[in-house]
């Protein structure tokens, strides 16, 4: 086997409920986890195609994963787009792509819940560069178009997806070369990964009744719920950011969203507004 296809990100910008809408098709064979980040994370990835062939829990035609770390440059794998080409020079990509200021504010609320940061909205978006970065749409995605070609590589707005799920996702299997009409019907929107609702498990919640969890719990309780206990770090309300975070974020990122404007053929001059930016369902 090998893999057909990635879902690039953005990060908070639907990609789990589109992978999960994708796994349903009796033809694709979609990674678990959605996100193996493969190529992001293994220097010496081809040594390592078995255990990566391994998360691919069925038989299938086309064979698709969702790393979103692929595109947060420069964070991870500075050659990704040439190690990807390496591993497959026929493959396809779906990016979706956001406003980015409530992808933002998207993104911090995902890592506050997960416990990964304790500082407030605005100070998180001045101190962490990626954050703004990670909404470098142009800048992350047209190396895989120099790559690839600009026809392997489909970029969807994620208010068009969340609008219409059952129209984007024939749009994407024709662009995949699956057979639209085995889709089965989706009859409900989906969302894989709503941001305001319920406790978040802690990021190492998975180890829960092994010996090392035990033995922190022993040694220091309060270490032990930080790192091991569902928490209840949620939001009822979206954060809302100043208007002088706004701009900075337009500011920062004008000539990109201007560039993909251009790329995509879409008017994004709604990205360039302070008050204009979608409360839709979180992605």
């Amino acid at each position: 086997m090998k893999v057909d296809f990635i879902i690039l990100g953005a990060m908070k910008c639907g990609t789990s409920s589109l992978a999960t809408i994708l796994s349903l098709h009796p033809d694709i064979s979609f990674s678990k986890p959605k996100e193996p980040h493969f190529f992001s994370r293994n220097i010496n990835w081809r040594h390592g195609l078995e255990e990566y062939h391994s998360h691919f829990p069925k038989n299938g035609i086309l064979y698709g994963e969702g790393s979103t770390s692929y595109t947060k440059y420069p964070a991870y794998n500075l050659h990704i787009w040439d190690d990807i080409y390496e591993y497959n020079n026929n493959m396809k990509f779906v990016y979706v792509i956001r406003n980015p200021i409530a992808r933002t504010v998207s993104q911090y609320v995902h890592l506050y819940q997960l416990g990964h940061i304790d500082t407030s909205l605005e100070e998180t978006v001045l101190r962490n560069p990626d954050i703004i970065n990670f909404s470098r749409y142009y800048t992350q995605v047209i190396p895989y178009i120099r790559k690839f070609g600009r026809e392997n590589v489909m970029i969807l707005l994620f208010e068009d997806f969340i609008k219409n799920q059952e129209a984007v996702t024939k749009n994407i299997l024709s662009f995949l070369g699956a057979d639209v009409s085995a889709m089965p019907e989706i009859t409900d929107s989906i969302h894989s990964n709503k941001t305001y609702e319920g406790r978040m498990e802690r990021p190492h919640s998975k180890y829960k009744g092994k010996l090392f969890p035990k033995l922190i719990q022993r040694i220091s309780p309060a270490v032990w719920r930080k790192m091991y206990v569902p928490t209840n770090r949620y939001f009822t309300e979206k954060p809302v950011l100043s208007e002088d975070l706004k701009r900075v974020i337009i500011n920062m990122l004008e000539l990109d969203i201007l560039a993909m404007q251009d790329l995509i053929g879409r008017d994004l001059s709604d990205w360039l507004v302070l008050n204009t930016y979608e409360t839709a369902v979180e992605g």
